[in-house]
């Protein structure tokens, strides 16, 4: 390590492995853990507060509606409230866009796969499930009606798609070690 980036400040936190060259630092750090947040927002009825002053300061832009960052891209000029935005919306300028809408009608293609999936769930809506008029009465066991795309807590599914609740969980809390053997 360079002189000088020596990271002296560790976090005491259990299983926390985070450490810093600076005590500010790890006292900011320490925030996340004992859930302290000592920035509100002055804005009556706004109930948010952060941990940093930097996050006040862009979220205070929500209610103002202050864009500062302004993407420099020629015809663009598109404004964001903070860095980090103009930074991913400069991607678009930049990288093939990769994900691209399946509907027939649609020519939309996008960077992210979460802005496709949140573009098809407000532009194309799901649909209630019929069977299609060409079908006949000895095809019925064939046709599959197609799933709810909802599945709670702004999560969505494509059509079609499995659904599993527990599979982002750990497998010792879906299968504790005693029931291995």
């Amino acid at each position: 390590m360079a002189p000088g980036n020596r990271r002296n400040f560790s976090c005491p936190w259990e299983y926390c492995d985070k450490s810093f060259n600076r005590k500010s630092g790890l006292c900011r750090h320490y925030r996340i853990h004992i859930n302290e947040r000592p920035h509100h927002c002055p804005v009556k009825d706004c109930s948010k507060s952060f941990i940093q002053s930097s996050a006040l300061t862009v979220h205070i832009r929500t209610h103002t509606g202050e864009k500062p960052h302004i993407c420099e891209h020629e015809g663009c000029r598109k404004g964001f409230s903070d860095l980090s935005s103009l930074a991913r919306h400069r991607r678009i300028h930049t990288r093939k866009q990769l994900h691209i809408c399946q509907e027939p009608t649609c020519e939309r293609s996008f960077c992210r796969k979460e802005t496709l999936t949140k573009y098809q769930h407000r532009s194309h809506p799901p649909r209630t499930a019929t069977r299609p008029p060409s079908e006949d009465a000895i095809s019925k066991h064939s046709y599959k009606t197609p799933i709810n795309t909802s599945v709670g807590n702004g999560q969505y599914l494509l059509a079609q798609q499995p659904y599993y609740p527990y599979s982002s969980m750990p497998m010792n809390q879906l299968y504790p070690p005693e029931k291995w053997l």
